[in-house]
């Protein structure tokens, strides 16, 4: 698989969950439900939102576009699980970065606003490494064998 096929696979892959989990969670759950801090609307708060899952989700394509990269140069030696592990990880971290950062303070009802933001990396990446990884690695993730078989 080419660097092209990668970006516009993982680039769908982004923006079909960043529009599951945060555009339609965000209007239709979180609209009714959110009580922003006071002095915020309602809308500016489900605009930060929808900016840090932006944000969340772009941490995630660089893990994601790392782990092809490194697979793209795999040569079979050894600790290549390690890797994958450890950007898994580095994602986990990206997304609760973003979580402290990025996401507007609300009094009440946000919901699952915060869970989305921290596992929305996570998802991505590991997604983007079991369905467009590089040929040499595409065994690596968890449950590959059952979709490459």
């Amino acid at each position: 698989m080419s660097w092209g096929k990668f970006l516009v696979r993982a680039l769908v892959l982004f923006i079909v969950f960043w529009l599951l989990l945060f555009f339609g969670y965000g209007n239709l759950v979180l609209a009714d439900s959110v009580v922003p801090v006071e002095g915020m609307e309602v809308d500016e708060w489900l605009a930060g939102f929808r900016m840090c899952g932006g944000i969340s989700g772009i941490l995630g394509f660089i893990c994601a576009a790392i782990w092809f990269y490194i697979g793209d140069g795999f040569a079979g030696e050894s600790g290549i699980s390690v890797k994958y592990y450890g950007l898994l990880i580095v994602s986990f971290v990206f997304g609760v970065a973003a979580n402290f950062l990025f996401l507007p303070a609300s009094q009440e009802g946000s919901g699952c606003a915060s869970l989305f933001v921290i596992i929305f990396p996570m998802l991505l990446y590991y997604l983007s490494s079991l369905i467009v990884s590089a040929p040499q690695v595409k065994y690596i993730p968890p449950l590959s064998e059952v979709i490459h078989k």
